[in-house]
């Protein structure tokens, strides 16, 4: 009987608790995107990932590793629809693929001193600081920054704190 075997929908969507190699696999790809390293195999094959204290330390261990970089890259750029920035051509006459560069690197600089830094999520709306070098300071009206290199600086206008504040998400929602 057909029945029998096929899943029913409430067999689908019945929560359970994740094992602790489920919990090393999801937290790995999330964090990494990749299979879990040795020291996550070893602590969910001894079932000791799923201990409050342990899992925490290993996600702080995770994002401070130079793999947490693609928690940016694969999952919050395209969360925020960030991740085809160059397809945004903007039809203002001062805007160029200078300011395009310096929009996409000020956001992946600010989302990885949210996520990276393990910071509150609350961050991702009020941050009132951000990433600049001379060109994109003189675009937002902050003095005293100078050079090409990317800064973390503190923001007094308020229009700028948070996702909302950054040039690239600005541009990207109202194309």
């Amino acid at each position: 009987d057909v029945r029998r075997t096929m899943p029913t929908l409430s067999t689908l969507t019945a929560s359970r608790p994740l094992n602790d190699l489920e919990l090393a696999s999801r937290l790995s790809f999330f964090l990494w995107s990749t299979g879990p390293d040795q020291q996550l195999i070893e602590l969910a094959a001894s079932n000791r990932l799923s201990d409050p204290a342990v899992l925490k330390s290993q996600v702080e261990r995770m994002l401070k590793d130079p793999r947490a970089n693609t928690l940016v890259e694969n999952f919050a750029l395209a969360w925020l629809n960030l991740d085809e920035l160059e397809k945004v051509d903007p039809t203002d006459g001062g805007f160029n693929d200078a300011m395009r560069t310096n929009f996409e690197t000020e956001i992946r600089l600010f989302l990885s001193s949210v996520l990276l830094e393990n910071r509150s999520v609350v961050d991702l709306l009020n941050a009132d600081w951000t990433f600049v070098n001379e060109a994109l300071a003189r675009q937002y009206d902050i003095a005293g920054v100078r050079g090409s290199q990317f800064r973390r600086v503190k923001l007094d206008n308020e229009n700028r704190f948070g996702l909302l504040g950054k040039g690239a998400v600005l541009m990207t929602t109202s194309y």
